[in-house]
Parts: structure tokens; sequence; C-alpha cells
């Protein structure tokens, strides 16, 4: 009886002391109701701004996805154009990889010059990738003209007729957009350039920089196969100096 007695006890307070662990009255349990309050504030404020931000993602995303398809839809009719106009005829296309969703997926650009089927950019020559690759950036122009534009050695796989599509496509732009194009053919320099820099070695060892302001006949009527090529003059100098300082643009 001595023992049932004992553990009947501990049964007891073992009960009072879990009683009190889930009811504490006084000022711990008003601490506690308070502590309550401010963390189910906080859930609150913080799903709230969870919902903003997943309604503002979602408006972002259908607006850029809508300009994006507006941007895409002009830049791919403008690249067909310049396109027809740099290879004399053929066929080109911008496509998107996964037109469910535009913002996540590749551009694959496929062309075909004339006289050739439609392939990707990456089997062409490297004289037509050239090409190909002026004409999306010459439709981009068209779409949302850049104020300066930087070109590397852009012409070096050309050849002369289509150096002169080249040239045309610069003197129709540059009215809109600045070009500074780096260069070692001397039709782009004397038929588009308005001001020429270089660095010529008159001495060895010694180079010096010369900056020439280029004038004179259009580039249109220069490319005429009637008109002989032209000649550039220097600004306010004699034409015998401009053909005895050779420049490297």
């Amino acid at each position: 009886m001595g023992l049932l007695d004992h553990r009947g006890q501990q049964g007891h307070k073992r009960r009072s002391g879990e009683g009190a662990e889930r009811h504490v009255d006084g000022p711990q349990g008003d601490e506690q109701e308070e502590r309550f309050q401010f963390l189910t504030t906080q859930r609150d404020d913080l799903n709230s701004a969870k919902n903003s931000l997943q309604q503002a993602i979602r408006e972002i995303d259908t607006t850029a996805r809508e300009l994006f398809l507006q941007t895409f839809v002009q830049v791919r009719e403008n690249f067909r154009n310049i396109f027809m106009t740099l290879f004399g005829g053929g066929e080109c296309d911008l496509r998107l990889e996964n037109p469910e969703t535009p913002l996540e997926g590749d551009i694959e650009i496929h062309a075909s010059p004339r006289g050739k089927r439609t392939q990707r950019i990456h089997l062409l020559s490297s004289g037509e990738k050239a090409l190909v690759a002026l004409s999306l950036l010459f439709g981009i122009f068209l779409t949302k003209p850049s104020p300066f534009c930087l070109l590397d050695e852009v012409d070096a796989p050309l050849d002369d007729q289509n150096i002169g599509h080249f040239v045309r496509m610069l003197n129709r732009f540059k009215n809109k957009t600045q070009f500074i194009v780096i260069t070692h053919n001397p039709r782009t320099t004397t038929e588009a350039a308005d001001a020429v820099y270089g660095v010529t070695m008159q001495e060895p060892g010694v180079s010096s920089l010369v900056s020439v302001r280029m004038r004179g006949k259009t580039v249109d009527e220069t490319i005429t196969p009637a008109h002989p090529a032209h000649k550039p003059q220097l600004h306010d100098e004699p034409a015998d100096i401009a053909e005895t300082a050779p420049l490297t643009a």
C-alpha cells in the first residue's frame, strides 16, 4: 500500500505541473499573450507582402511579354526588309525557340541567301554571316535607333559588291546614329566616312596620329558603274597631300 500511495502522489504532482504549464496567470501570462499577438501580426504582414510581390511579378511578366512580342514582330519585319536589300533576294526569319515562354527561350536566326535553301546562320559562309548580322543590327536600329554604334572589322569578310551594299546602309542610317567603324577597307573609309582617324608611320619606329575630314560625292554616285571610283580630298588641302598620307582606320 505504501508503494501505491507514493506512485499516486507522484502522478498527482506531475498532472499538477502539466496544468501549470498549460495555463499561466499573472504578469507572465500577459507577456506571453502580447508576444503571441505580435508574432501573429508579423506573420500576417509577411503573407500580405508575399502576395503583393507575387502579384507585382505577374504584372511585370505580362507587361514584359507584351512589349517583347511587339518589339520582336517589328524587328523581325525590319530584319527581313534589310536582308532583302543587302542580299538582293532570298529569305530570312527570326523564330522563338519556345513561343509559350518567349522571355526564357532563345531566338533562332534562319537565313537563305538567293539560290540557297533556308538554314541556320552557323552553316553560312563568313561573308554571309556578316551580312546577316548587319541585317539584324540595322533591323534593330529601325525599330529603336541608338545614338552610337561601334563596328569592328565587320566589312573584312565582304567582297567588293557587298561592300557597296554595306556602305549604302551606313549612309542611310548615319543621320540618326553616329557610327564608329574600325576598318582597313578603303571603300568603307572613302565612301562612307565623314572623318577618318588613323595611325601612320612616316619614319621607322615613329607612329603619329592623323585625322582627316572627308568630303566629296555621295556614295550612290560613286558606286554607279557609269562613274569612276571616287577620290577623296582632304578638307582645305590639296588632293596630292591626301595621296601621300596613307591611313589605317
